[in-house]
């Protein structure tokens, strides 16, 4: 180590830490713009439609979402989260069906979320400044928010990408629609 005379310790670690920032400063330089080129170029990577596809297949045997989304919230949340994972992996034809299953997904569960917290609320003796009745709107709102966008979505897609969404979704999401209205319309008749 270097000893510099009349220096204290602390001192004489910037000096030291000053000389080599000096020496290997050309280094850092190169080291920052490998780190840029890396970072821009690697997070830009996209699947090509056929691979994006191929996963959203694979991703829907895994969740059992082929027939039917699943009913047990848990797993719902998990294949939700896969899917937007995917969709920022994705362009072209193949992100537009997995956004249209994305808004549909979320649709559904904030509709089962917003029928689940309304389970639990005594109507006759419902107070609307309750949590229960709070999370149940807020449940509502969100689940109208997502259906007007898996709506929009899946008017976009062609007939052929209708396909690889799940099955029923374009007739279910009328469904779906509706029901929300109906929630949506108790509660701001009662709120």
């Amino acid at each position: 180590m270097l000893f510099i005379k009349g220096k204290d310790f602390n001192t004489q670690l910037r000096i030291i830490f000053l000389i080599e920032m000096k020496f290997n400063f050309k280094g850092l330089i190169v080291l920052a713009l490998i780190l840029v080129f890396v970072i821009s170029f690697g997070c830009t990577s996209t699947l090509s439609d056929k691979g994006a596809l191929d996963e959203f297949s694979t991703l829907k045997q895994k969740y059992f979402a082929n027939d039917s989304l699943p009913t047990n919230n848990a797993l719902l949340n998990d294949y939700i989260s896969d899917l937007s994972a995917l969709r920022g992996k994705s362009s072209g034809s193949a992100g537009k069906v997995i956004e249209a299953e994305l808004y549909f997904a979320q649709t559904f569960y904030y509709l089962n979320d917003s029928l689940s917290n309304a389970a639990g609320i005594d109507i006759e003796n419902m107070l609307c400044s309750s949590t229960g009745v709070k999370n149940t709107i807020t449940s509502a709102n969100l689940a109208n928010d997502y259906c007007q966008k898996a709506i929009t979505a899946i008017g976009t897609l062609s007939d052929n990408e209708k396909t690889y969404l799940s099955a029923g979704a374009v007739n279910a999401i009328d469904g779906y629609k509706s029901r929300i209205s109906q929630i949506k319309a108790f509660f701001e008749k009662k709120c």
